[in-house]
């Protein structure tokens, strides 16, 4: 009986989230909680083989997260240009628990594991292709101006909203892109805003580079 109560909880607080917008700390604490307790409840009665597997799923999730989580920097927030980084509208930051600063320690983790990023040049226009891939994807497109893209990215399990510009500028007869990536909630986004962009920016491969 336990373990059925602490699996309603847990989908009690994912739909708490999605739905009513409980804070994210307070579902976040929730769920450190009742997972390790329904893998924890699961060892304890194993008489079938069906808790058995109950029990084990809360553990390799909770092992994915923990490996994630070691191989990738406590930054929430990726750029392929630093200096300036590619802004975001006012409303945004208003929407979002992460600060829109991008200190010293951020800018040396960010350097160390994500250098390869960097801006792309194209002899054509790209912003077509960024938008039919930013599509295919699952983005959602916020805003559109002769320069810039804004998307939303929203994960299907609990909803975290991470928020995307796309920035297009003529150089030299070349258009230039850059691109941000960040989420809203959390310290570590465990590599999720680099693999946002590198996937955008392998899709985007096909075009004549400049």
């Amino acid at each position: 009986m336990i373990h059925w109560i602490l699996a309603s909880l847990i989908i009690a607080v994912i739909v708490a989230m999605r739905l009513f917008q409980v804070p994210y700390k307070i579902a976040l604490l929730a769920l450190v909680i009742l997972i390790p307790a329904l893998a924890v409840a699961g060892l304890w009665q194993l008489k079938s083989s069906l808790w058995f597997m109950l029990c084990l799923a809360p553990m390799a999730v909770g092992l994915v997260f923990v490996a994630k989580g070691v191989q990738s920097p406590p930054i929430a927030d990726v750029a392929t240009r630093l200096d300036p980084m590619p802004e975001f509208p006012a409303n945004v930051a208003a929407a979002s628990e992460n600060t829109m600063e991008f200190g010293e320690a951020q800018r040396e983790a960010h350097e160390g594991k994500y250098a390869h990023l960097r801006a792309l040049r194209f002899t054509q226009s790209p912003i077509q292709a960024i938008k039919n891939t930013a599509q295919s994807m699952g983005w959602q497109l916020i805003e559109e101006s002769e320069q810039t893209l804004r998307f939303e990215s929203r994960s299907r399990l609990l909803g975290f909203v991470d928020d995307i510009v796309v920035v297009i500028e003529q150089d030299d007869g070349a258009w230039v892109v850059n691109a941000r990536s960040r989420s809203r909630v959390g310290v570590s986004d465990l590599g999720a805003n680099a693999a946002r962009i590198e996937k955008l920016w392998n899709q985007l491969s096909r075009l004549t580079k400049a």
